[in-house]
This record gives C-alpha cells, sequence and structure tokens, in this order.
C-alpha cells in the first residue's frame, strides 16, 4: 500500500452515509496486514479535513487505525496546525489526556494544554 492507494480507497468511500463507519472499518482491517500501513496515517488526515462532516464513529476505525502506529503524533499536530478541524481536535484532545509523547514536546497547541483550567 501506498499514499495514492489509501487515498484512493477512502474516496471511494467518502458518500458511503450511514455506511461509513462499517466500510472505513472493512477498509482499515485490510490495511492493517498490509506492509508500510503507516503511509496511510497523512491521507486519512487529509480526508478528515477534506471530509468534516462525515460521521467517522466515536472515535472510528480511522482514528483507532492511526493511533495503532507509534510517533504518529507528530504527522498529526502538524495537520492540526496546518488546518484544524473538530476531528483532528478531537484526535488531538485524545493524545493530551493520554499518553505523553516526545512529538508533543514540540507542539506549540499542546503547550501547557493539559494543565490549563477550563474556563467558567
Amino acid at each position: 500500500m501506498n499514499a495514492a492507494d489509501a487515498t484512493r480507497e477512502l474516496e471511494e468511500i467518502a458518500n458511503a452515509g450511514d455506511d461509513f463507519d462499517w466500510q472505513s472499518g472493512q477498509l482499515t482491517a485490510k490495511w492493517e496486514g498490509a506492509p508500510k500501513g503507516f503511509e496511510a496515517v497523512e491521507p486519512i488526515l487529509r480526508f478528515i479535513k477534506k471530509h468534516p462532516d462525515v460521521d467517522y464513529g466515536t472515535p472510528g476505525p480511522l482514528v483507532h487505525f492511526v493511533e495503532t502506529f507509534p510517533n504518529y503524533e507528530e504527522k498529526l499536530i502538524q495537520s492540526v496546525e496546518r488546518q484544524p478541524t473538530p476531528n483532528t481536535v478531537g484526535m488531538l484532545n485524545r493524545v493530551i489526556n493520554g499518553k505523553h509523547t516526545d512529538a508533543m514536546a514540540g507542539c506549540n497547541l499542546c503547550s501547557g494544554a493539559s494543565s490549563r483550567k477550563p474556563s467558567s
């Protein structure tokens, strides 16, 4: 698998509607067995940015797939810094609330986020 294949396969299911969660689960199951699965991370983030109104699930197969890769956080941070969407910001929130990695140290968006008190 390469980035172009991942992009093409994602676009094929973009208009799946209520079936998107199931179809994206089938797609990520196929990708899990493929060599170079990490190459799908950037296309997934671009797809999420391009299709902000898709119901990805909570958080859904695409997010779970991305989260299986060590160091995906760097690509996520770059994506959020370029153009944040509700879904990519939600993914970043999962990172902030979960484990902290070296990639988080360089994240201007995240600096102090986990220690901030919510505003009332």
